[in-house]
């Protein structure tokens, strides 16, 4: 899951080089993810990274933008941020923390305000985990994503996860 993900990553940094902006929102921060800027092995990028709360040891090892608050609705306290992001990463947080329908449709329609006219979405869900925990009107369907966003490409890894390449409709 972790070298796919690198890929992706990878295929962001390039995708961005002939791009005149070069803005990225990775949505969840931990001591996992905080170094994921080396993998778009493009010095360009002006990188973000959001979550509802931050620790100081994260803080102090960051090499992005920190927003500390919650994604669903960002715009509305940061109007600035509409239409500004070329890429959103969404791996871990939807289809792994449970949100009711109306959250699901909810966080999707802030990635769409969020992102400029042929911005992409990397969204990774986690299956087995969604199946196991989630109630089952709270797993995300693909039918909700195909509301706002194109599928470019999908990939199911080990029967557990799927990441998809989406493009704002």
């Amino acid at each position: 899951n972790r070298k796919v993900m690198i890929e992706y990553y990878k295929e962001i940094g390039d995708w961005l080089r002939g791009r005149e902006t070069k803005n990225v929102l990775d949505i969840g921060m931990s001591m996992f993810n905080i170094y994921n800027k080396s993998f778009f092995n493009n010095d360009l990028i002006d990188y973000y990274q959001i979550d509802i709360e931050l620790s100081n040891a994260v803080k102090q090892r960051l090499e992005s933008i920190a927003i500390v608050d919650s994604f669903i609705c960002l715009e509305k306290k940061y109007p600035h941020y509409i239409d500004h992001f070329d890429v959103i990463i969404s791996y871990g947080v939807l289809g792994y923390i449970e949100f009711t329908p109306k959250e699901i449709q909810e966080y999707l329609e802030t990635a769409v305000r969020l992102l400029k006219k042929d911005g992409k979405l990397y969204l990774k869900l986690d299956i087995v985990h969604m199946k196991e925990k989630f109630r089952k009107e709270n797993i995300v369907k693909e039918e909700q994503v195909l509301t706002y966003f194109k599928i470019t490409s999908s990939q199911i890894v080990d029967n557990e996860f799927i990441f998809y390449v989406l493009i704002k409709k």
